[in-house]
C-alpha cells in the first residue's frame, strides 16, 4: 500500500506543479494583453512589458491554486478508476480513505501555501505591477500615500493635514488647513470631516483662526475649500488591498475605525484573505470523492472545470453582496467556502471501502 500511495502522490504533484505553472502563465498574458494598450501607449519598451507579466504571474498562481488543486486529483484519480485499481485495492483488504489520507494532508498544506503565496509574494509583487503601470503611464514614481497622519500640500500656499484620508471615498477625517501667506502663517482651518461632492470639497463641522487678527476664531457649519485637487489625481497612488498583506490591511482597517469610519468593502477583503485559501483543501476532498466514482479523464476535468466556475460564481455574488453591505462581511466571506467545504466532507465520508 505504501508504494502505491507514494506513486498516486508523485503522479499528484507532478502534473499539480504543471497545472499551476501552465494556467498561472497562461492567464498572466490574458491579464498583459488586456492592459497593452495602457502600457503602449504609455512608451513601455520589451522588457517593462515582460517585467509586468512577471510581476502578475503570482497573482494568478494564489486565484487558480484551488483549480488546480481539483483538476489534478480528479485527472490522476479519474484514470486510477478507469483503470480499476479502487477495486482492486479493496479486493485486497486496502482502505481506500487510508489510501487517500496523505493527499488530505498535502490538501492542507497546499491551502496553507496558497495563503503564504498571498501574503508574501502575490501582494508584493502586485504592488510592483502597479508601481510600474503609474511609472510608465505618467512618467513619475509612484509615490504611495499614507492613510493616516497624511500631510498634503495644497493649492494657494496651504498646507493640510488629516488624520485619515480617502481618496478613493473621497473623505479626508480631522484635518487641519494651514494657510501661508509672506512666509507667515495667516489662518487656520479645523474640521472634522471633508467631502468631495463631485465638483469640490466641501469641510464640515468647520473652525476658522485668523492667525492675523489676534487669532480670532468662528465656527461654521459647511465651507467650499479650493485648496485640494480632484480626489481622481491621487487615487492611482493608494495602496489597494490586493497590494497589503492580511497585517498591512488589518492595520489599515484599525486606522479608518478609529477615526470613526466603517469600510465594508475593506471588512470583507480581510476576511477574504483568509477564507479564499481554504478553497484549496476543499477542492482536494471533493475532487477525490467525484473522481472514485466515475472513470473517464475528459468527463473529470470537464466537472473540475463546471464546479470551479460555479463555486467562482457563487463566491463573487457572495462578496459583491458583502461590499455593497447587505451582507454581513464575515457571513459575505465565509458563507460560500463553509458550504462548499461542508459538501466536500460530506462527499469525502461518502466514499465506499
Amino acid at each position: 500500500m505504501n508504494i502505491i500511495v507514494k506513486q498516486y502522490v508523485r503522479e499528484f504533484i507532478n502534473v499539480f506543479i504543471i497545472a499551476t505553472l501552465s494556467f498561472s502563465v497562461i492567464f498572466g498574458v490574458f491579464d498583459l494583453i488586456g492592459m497593452m494598450d495602457v502600457l503602449l501607449n504609455g512608451g513601455a519598451n520589451i522588457y517593462e512589458l515582460f517585467l509586468y507579466w512577471l510581476y502578475i504571474i503570482p497573482k494568478n498562481t494564489y486565484y487558480l491554486m484551488p483549480m488546480s488543486v481539483l483538476g489534478s486529483v480528479m485527472y490522476v484519480f479519474g484514470r486510477a478508476a478507469r483503470d480499476l485499481e479502487f477495486v482492486v485495492i479493496k479486493s485486497i483488504g486496502g482502505s481506500i480513505r487510508n489510501l487517500f489520507l496523505p493527499l488530505v494532508m498535502i490538501g492542507a498544506v497546499i491551502a496553507i501555501l496558497n495563503f503564504m503565496i498571498g501574503e508574501f509574494i502575490s501582494s508584493p509583487l502586485k504592488q510592483k505591477a502597479h508601481n510600474l503601470k503609474y511609472k510608465i503611464v505618467n512618467k513619475s514614481d509612484r509615490e504611495i500615500n499614507k492613510t493616516d497622519d497624511v500631510w498634503l500640500k495644497g493649492e494657494k500656499g496651504t498646507i493640510i493635514y488629516a488624520k485619515v484620508y480617502l481618496p478613493k471615498e473621497g473623505l479626508l477625517k480631522l484635518i487641519s488647513i494651514y494657510t501661508i501667506k509672506d512666509n507667515k502663517l495667516s489662518e487656520i482651518i479645523n474640521a472634522d470631516v471633508c467631502l468631495w461632492n463631485g465638483s469640490s470639497w466641501m469641510l464640515h463641522d468647520v473652525r476658522t483662526y485668523d492667525m492675523e487678527g489676534a487669532a480670532q476664531s468662528q465656527k461654521i457649519m459647511e465651507l467650499k475649500f479650493d485648496g485640494l485637487k480632484s480626489p481622481e489625481i491621487y487615487n492611482e497612488r493608494e495602496l489597494r488591498p490586493d497590494e497589503m498583506s492580511f497585517i498591512g490591511l488589518y492595520k489599515y482597517y484599525k486606522v479608518l475605525k478609529s477615526a470613526g469610519y466603517r469600510n465594508h468593502k475593506i471588512l470583507v477583503d480581510l476576511f477574504t484573505k483568509v477564507s479564499y485559501p481554504m478553497a484549496s483543501f476543499f477542492t482536494m476532498l471533493l475532487g477525490i470523492a467525484i473522481s472514485v466514482g466515475q472513470g473517464k479523464r475528459l468527463t473529470g476535468m470537464a466537472i473540475a472545470v463546471l464546479i470551479s466556475l460555479i463555486y467562482w460564481f457563487a463566491y463573487t455574488m457572495a462578496l459583491s453582496l458583502g461590499y455593497s453591505g447587505i451582507a454581513h462581511p464575515l457571513i459575505a466571506a465565509w458563507f460560500v467556502p463553509i458550504c462548499f467545504g461542508g459538501l466536500s466532507i460530506y462527499e469525502y465520508y461518502r466514499i465506499s471501502e
